[in-house]
Formats: structure tokens, sequence, C-alpha cells
């Protein structure tokens, strides 16, 4: 019983001696290390004895917004159901989109092309030709390659 009484003292003395790791949400955090709760508001730390002690303040979540059927996140920009457009979802879910005129895209010589493409114009001076942001088509006029 001696021996017990000792080995108990010891062990009780070690116990006491060593900070005690903490475990939240499947991490292991030190003594004295501050982490985040994970609700994106509140703030977790270690205790010595390996209690962990959390703010308990309220958050705000805000709403999402559904648009053409999927949901979003406050913030979070998706294309608008015309193709052309984007939408951002605001803090009060209701998404708000930009309503800029959809152009169609450019046909030339019986091919289509996308906005912004680049072709060639078909000529004997090698020039190109591009497809406008308002679907109209836009071609070089070198017509010195015709002089030489």
């Amino acid at each position: 019983m001696k021996y017990f009484n000792l080995y108990l003292v010891i062990f009780i003395s070690l116990l006491n001696a060593v900070d005690l790791q903490c475990t939240h949400l499947g991490r292991v955090y030190e003594p004295d290390v501050s982490f985040p709760k994970g609700d994106a508001c509140n703030v977790c730390k270690c205790g010595d004895s390996g209690n962990v002690r959390c703010t308990d303040r309220r958050c705000h979540q805000y709403p999402k917004c559904r648009h053409n059927g999927k949901m979003y996140d406050a913030g979070s920009r998706f294309p608008s159901r015309d193709g052309c457009n984007e939408c951002i979802c605001t803090t009060i879910g209701v998404p708000q989109c930009t309503m800029y005129n959809c152009y169609p895209d450019c046909t030339y010589n019986g091919q289509t092309y996308k906005k912004g493409d680049i072709f060639p114009k078909g000529d004997k001076c090698n020039n190109y030709c591009t497809c406008t942001v308002i679907g109209k088509v836009q071609c070089a006029e070198d017509l010195s390659c015709y002089l030489s």
C-alpha cells in the first residue's frame, strides 16, 4: 500500500506538470492556442487542462439566392439566364444581374464566329476580320497589296 500511494502521488504530479492538448472538430491544438470555432464568426482557445472554451457570438447568416433552379451564396457571381449577362447574389438573398443588350454571334461567308473571334477576310491582301461584341463583322482594309 505504501508503494501504491507513492506511485499515485508521482502520477498526479506528472499530470499537473504536463499540459494537455485539446481536440476540436477532429484537429489537435496545444494549450493557449486560439483557433476558429468552425462557424465563421466565433473563436476557441485550448486551456491548460485540455478543455476547449469558445466565444458564443450570434452569427449573422446571409440568405442564399435562388436563380434558374440553383442556389448561390451571398457575394457569389454566376451567369444570367440569357447567357451574356452576369449576376451576383446580394446579402438580402436577391440576385442582381447586369442588363446589357445581348447580341448574336457573327456570320461571315457562311461561317459563324463568336464575339472576339479573329478570322481571315479571304481577300488577296490577307486582311483579317473581327466579330465585335455587338455581333457585327469588322474587317481591316489594307489595300496596299493590290498596288504592288
